[in-house]
């Protein structure tokens, strides 16, 4: 492996002249060096995080150390996901939201579909597909109908005593299973690093799929005590918005599978093209109106596309 990196990398000073094979490796060395603390630095005790912080604060400028309890929510909802995922949705998340939203994206997709059948710049065989894009659309709402073996994979293996160790751990058996999982079919409704109890909401142009974890239907975006225009307008607004990317400048290109293809009339896709380009340069002239509070930077609005879009 040294032998193989030995020929990939090459050492050169601020000069870019080469550097003798010896002071070389030295710095390599001493660059894995400080990864391996840098990574291991927050999961250590206090000296280490000082550390790290102040070589973040003169590199940076000064950023405030966060707070403990924000650190230990974040490692815990973040390492153990699904575990806290799991915890959440049995004994916090009322089941019946779960369908209420299904419903609320299937009223959605109605509502979507009937405005794709008027659409005037698309030709028909473009809308059916369209259509039949939105159709083969799959909604995964709260949470998984079967909970992953993720759930209890770190089981019995961790404790109280060394956090690290614990990280350690947390991190073998992901890569271990990360592992066996190339060689398994791959599952489209799949939730992947994301979890459900993330406040957040997810669409996938590659497998057509749209995720609403639990922990967004809550309030203030959801609420059995709210009346249905007020859901729609918090919860639906960002379900809707998810159903768009569908159709944004990245999922107008694959069709309902997720695969590149062709499968608009290339008139219709250059009339898209036309569309997206005004919105874009709409974009753009934000930030330019009043100069001076933005020092003369403005959007970009063709990096932005596609959540203008949607």
């Amino acid at each position: 492996y040294l032998d193989t990196l030995s020929d990939i990398l090459q050492c050169k000073d601020v000069h870019g002249t080469a550097m003798e094979d010896e002071a070389c490796w030295d710095r390599m060395e001493s660059y894995v060096r400080f990864k391996t603390i840098y990574n291991y630095a927050s999961y250590l005790d206090e000296d280490y995080v000082d550390a790290v912080h102040e070589w973040h604060n003169k590199r940076w400028g000064k950023v405030a150390k966060k707070q403990r309890w924000k650190k230990c929510y974040n490692d815990a909802s973040y390492l153990l996901g699904w575990a806290s995922s799991y915890l959440y949705v049995e004994n916090e998340f009322p089941k019946e939201r779960k369908e209420a939203t299904l419903a609320m994206l299937r009223s959605i997709r109605t509502e979507f579909n009937d405005s794709l059948a008027t659409t005037r710049w698309m030709d028909r065989g473009s809308r059916v597909a369209a259509q039949e894009k939105l159709r083969m659309m799959f909604f995964e709402v709260a949470y998984p109908d079967e909970w992953p073996e993720s759930v209890f994979r770190n089981e019995g293996q961790l404790h109280e005593t060394g956090y690290a160790d614990n990280i350690d751990i947390i991190g073998y058996n992901a890569v271990k299973r990360a592992t066996v999982r190339v060689f398994e079919t791959p599952h489209r409704n799949r939730w992947g690093e994301s979890y459900p109890i993330v406040v957040n909401a997810f669409y996938s142009p590659m497998v057509n799929g749209l995720w609403v974890p639990a922990g967004i239907i809550h309030k203030p975006f959801y609420s059995e005590d709210f009346d249905q225009a007020r859901n729609y307008g918090a919860l639906g607004t960002i379900c809707g918005h998810e159903m768009t990317h569908g159709f944004d400048d990245t999922g107008h290109l694959l069709d309902g599978n997720g695969d590149q293809k062709d499968w608009w009339d290339p008139d219709t896709f250059d009339e898209f093209d036309q569309r997206a380009d005004c919105l874009a340069a709409q974009y753009d002239d934000y930030g330019k109106e009043v100069p001076d509070w933005f020092d003369g930077a403005h959007v970009d609005g063709s990096a932005t596309l596609g959540e203008n879009i949607a």
